[in-house]
């Protein structure tokens, strides 16, 4: 009894070798299959990993499946423009389930400098935001920390670099309690983060700075509720998600019915979640999410029958040309389920080797066209990298999506063909009919 497992296993290995030596006797159609589900792989695989890198929680938006955003606002139905710091303090500070919030500006040009003009001038992506950020977007620190509150409601001027700019600057990135120059101000440096990728649009930029502490506590006209900035809060997990939602509505419906009664506030239906934030084009629609999701499934699909349908004729061609071989094994009694098992682990190891293929096509071909698939109109002009998260690249995750994408395709290909040579009557397989 201790060795049938061994026995069992061995077996199975025995059968997978007589299946490839079966394979090798036809190597020009076995390298077009091989060929065949590499690219069918690869392009799934592209599709699956630009989306892990622009909607799942990578570095260092790593709370992306539990935020919420808040980019776009109107006034009156006339005027639409960005969020601002004053809607985060009057609609989203205190909520049940918010952790925290932060009210961040876009990655814009700026010029840095060290003191005294010593050294050179870097133009560089600067980005304003608030203590908060560092909660909501946790970064790692190679040197000091993020600005503190007390800096923030001082009104003393702290930024935080990213690595490449403080080797650039001062040769090092060991540089908090450093002095910088930003656009003519003096700046203390507080901090210095990794280099971040564009493909982290909100996380974004290579030096972040902090906005003045009067627009988030100084009360204007009622037009200082348009800014330029996004809000984005933490919430507490994802299922307080449609409560924060609500509650955010009805503060601003609060908000109209008081003390913007004559320019009544719009957000349309943000809060939005990070697939929808990121595909919030305009100010004063959002967009179609149920067709974005319609498209993607009808893409896949066909990424995934195309390929399919052109290895299933190519194993169809090749069980006609083994048709008496059928024929033998159905006269010594072998059965129909017996011959499909075989056809489908022949066809496996194929697959299986252009799933490999078809893997690392995938990896060249997201860096080769990294820049074509994260572009966003925001980042032109900007002064850094589409780079790609190791992290996202190599997980568990895709291994498993690209192990299942192969037994699909193979079940897809190699079933009909199969079933189709295996209903043959035993004289005609025999004449090779």
């Amino acid at each position: 009894m201790k060795t049938q497992p061994t026995t069992h296993l061995s077996r199975h290995f025995a059968l997978c070798l007589q299946a490839w030596r079966l394979v090798r006797t036809q190597p020009v159609l076995a390298a077009v299959s091989v060929l065949g589900t590499a690219f069918a792989i690869a392009m799934i695989m592209v599709i699956v990993l630009t989306w892990q890198l622009k909607y799942s929680d990578v570095y260092p938006e790593t709370h992306r499946s539990r935020t919420l955003f808040v980019s776009a606002l109107g006034l009156a139905n006339r005027s639409y423009g960005y969020s601002s710091a004053l809607f985060m303090r009057d609609c989203v500070e205190g909520l049940p389930g918010v952790e925290t919030c932060t009210a961040y500006s876009f990655a814009s040009d700026a010029l840095v400098t060290l003191p005294a003009g010593s050294g050179q001038r870097l133009r560089v992506d600067a980005k304003q935001t608030a203590p908060e950020f560092w909660r909501v977007f946790p970064f790692r620190f190679v040197s000091g920390t993020g600005f503190s509150q007390a800096d923030f409601e001082s009104g003393r001027p702290s930024a935080v670099l990213c690595e490449s700019v403080a080797r650039r600057l001062f040769g090092r990135t060991d540089v908090a309690g450093e002095y910088i120059v930003l656009n003519r101000s003096h700046m203390r440096v507080a901090g210095v983060v990794p280099d971040v990728s564009l493909t982290a649009r909100d996380a974004y930029a290579q030096l972040w700075w902090l906005y003045p502490y009067s627009e988030r506590h100084t009360r204007g006209d009622y037009t200082t509720y348009l800014g330029n900035m996004t809000v984005a809060m933490l919430v507490s997990s994802r299922d307080s998600m449609q409560a924060v939602r609500a509650g955010v509505q009805r503060r601003v419906k609060l908000l109209n019915e008081g003390a913007m009664k004559d320019t009544p506030l719009w957000i349309g239906d943000q809060p939005d979640d990070i697939r929808t934030h990121l595909n919030h084009v305009w100010a004063n629609v959002g967009p179609d999410m149920t067709m974005f999701y319609v498209e993607h499934a009808l893409l896949l699909l066909l990424v995934l029958l195309v390929p399919a349908l052109n290895l299933s004729g190519l194993n169809h061609s090749r069980m006609q040309q083994r048709c008496r071989e059928m024929g033998v094994r159905k006269a010594f009694g072998a059965t129909r389920l017996s011959l499909v098992l075989r056809m489908l682990r022949e066809n496996m190891l194929l697959t299986l080797a252009g799933g490999l293929v078809g893997l690392a096509l995938s990896y060249l071909a997201l860096y080769l066209l990294r820049g074509w698939l994260f572009f966003d109109y925001a980042d032109t002009g900007s002064q850094g990298q589409y780079s790609l998260s190791l992290q996202a690249l190599f997980s568990p995750t895709v291994f498993l999506l690209a192990f299942l994408f192969c037994f699909v395709i193979n079940v897809l290909s190699a079933t009909v063909p199969a079933l189709v040579a295996t209903r043959q009557p035993i004289a005609e397989a025999l004449n090779g009919k």
